[in-house]
């Protein structure tokens, strides 16, 4: 499993929209800190296939749910 992905480095850790009427400039955002949500969902998803395959349960790639019923 990953470490825990860290917030953004902006005051209050959450991404901003810039506003050109004020001149706020928006949040950049890096690659790391792409890479790190990205490599945060592929183990969830790995974890939750490993759980299923532990409970002899298939998920559907059809379905927007884990499995079907």
């Amino acid at each position: 499993m990953k470490d825990i992905i860290e917030p953004v480095d902006t005051d209050d850790g959450l991404f901003h929209d810039g506003d050109p009427s004020t001149g706020a400039e928006g949040t950049i955002v890096y690659a790391k800190i792409m890479n790190a949500l990205q490599g945060g969902i592929i183990d969830i998803q790995t974890e939750n296939k490993n759980i299923l395959a532990e409970a002899q349960m298939t998920p559907d790639p059809s379905s927007r749910r884990i499995t079907s019923c």
